[in-house]
């Protein structure tokens, strides 16, 4: 159901994040895309958006305003890292990575700012998936991000392709959605 008002997950950059178990989140082998919008307020050297990584899986990264996706696939990561920092402090911005099993490509705010050629298996584990926040091999969160996260969606399939799109600020679920995270829970 539609919510009362709009609310965002707010992070503190030092401990807070949101963890989903693997038991709750299968994402099959194959073409994925995972997304969400963001507005910082800081960038640190390091600094998870949407992770599952551990020498396996995948992530975004936003380290130092410089977006990084990461998909580990035939025994290495692959990675599509913008160039240079694009990404504004204290402005909202939609972060979204593609494997379409032969490349992965990262966009921001609709326009694609790096891909790579990459393919293989995605080496897959059990350890949970943190928004706002890297995993570590204990399953612990680590590498902190400091601002507010909306509207993250994990789906099968590469959504999208080309140079550019419209990113749409309230996702909606359809057949291929696995995670949909509106953020407008009232609670903490």
């Amino acid at each position: 159901a539609e919510p009362g008002a709009e609310r965002v997950l707010a992070l503190d950059g030092e401990a807070d994040c949101l963890a989903i178990p693997a038991r709750v989140l299968a994402v099959p082998d194959g073409p994925f895309t995972i997304e969400g919008w963001l507005r910082a307020q800081e960038f640190k050297k390091r600094e998870g958006f949407i992770c599952k990584t551990e020498s396996s899986e995948f992530g975004l990264f936003v380290s130092e305003g410089k977006p990084d996706f990461s998909v580990h696939l035939g025994g290495k990561y692959a990675n599509a890292t913008a160039p240079a920092p694009v990404l504004p402090l204290d402005a909202w911005c939609h972060v979204a990575g593609v494997f379409d099993g032969a490349e992965l490509r990262l966009y921001v705010d609709g326009k694609r700012v790096a891909s790579q050629p990459a393919s293989g298996v995605r080496k897959t584990n059990e350890l949970p998936l943190y928004i706002g926040a890297d995993v570590t091999d204990s399953s612990a969160p680590s590498s902190f991000f400091a601002g507010e996260i909306d509207e993250v969606r994990i789906s099968r399939g590469a959504r999208y392709a080309g140079e550019r799109f419209a990113p749409e600020r309230r996702h909606a679920s359809d057949a291929d959605t696995l995670l949909l995270l509106h953020m407008d829970g009232e609670w903490g």
